[in-house]
This record gives C-alpha cells, sequence and structure tokens, in this order.
C-alpha cells in the first residue's frame, strides 16, 4: 500500500516542475540533488537528480525512509522550520538517539 502512495507522490506536479530545476542544480553542483518529505523522525525520499560527473552517487528508491539526523536531505529540513518547530523536532531526535 505504502509503496502505491509513494509511486502516486512521485507523480505529483509539483515534482514534474522541480525535476528539470533539480537536474540543473545536480549539473551545477556537480552532485545529486534530492527532495522528500517528513514523516514523523525521518524522512521519506521522493525524487532525485543527479549530475553525470557526480563523484558520489547515492540512488534511493521512491519510499524510501532515511533519517533525518544522519542524511544531507534530513539535515536540510530544521533549516526551513521555524524556530519552535526545530526545536522540538531536535528534541525528539535526541530523545530517539541520545548518543549522537
Amino acid at each position: 500500500m505504502l509503496a502505491l502512495g509513494f509511486s502516486l507522490l512521485t507523480n505529483m506536479d509539483i515534482l514534474k516542475i522541480a525535476r528539470p530545476l533539480m537536474q540543473e542544480l545536480a549539473d551545477y553542483s556537480h552532485t545529486q540533488v534530492s527532495v522528500g518529505t517528513r514523516d514523523r523522525l525521518d524522512m521519506v525520499f521522493l525524487d532525485g537528480r543527479q549530475s553525470p560527473d557526480a563523484t558520489v552517487s547515492l540512488p534511493r528508491e521512491p519510499g524510501t525512509r532515511i533519517g533525518i539526523a544522519t542524511t544531507a536531505l534530513g539535515r536540510a529540513l530544521p533549516c526551513g522550520l521555524p524556530e519552535n518547530e526545530r526545536e522540538k523536532l531536535m528534541g525528539g531526535i535526541r530523545q530517539r538517539d541520545p548518543a549522537n
């Protein structure tokens, strides 16, 4: 059921608009550009584009769950949140994995 849902998400109009812009940024930066959505303390990968000359390749399937605290996609999330939401999120991450 989830796979079908994520398949639907990856075909959203916003992603169709974003893909060429993501590819342009990936080509410019010689790396990979990804987009995802938050699900509690994880990110769900929706789509990504990669420069042909990127030195690191991290292929993921749409719907792949990745950690907020351990990935670039996840670490970008708090940067865009209002301070009160960011603090709540960071508190949840600290509670989930106090050693890190």
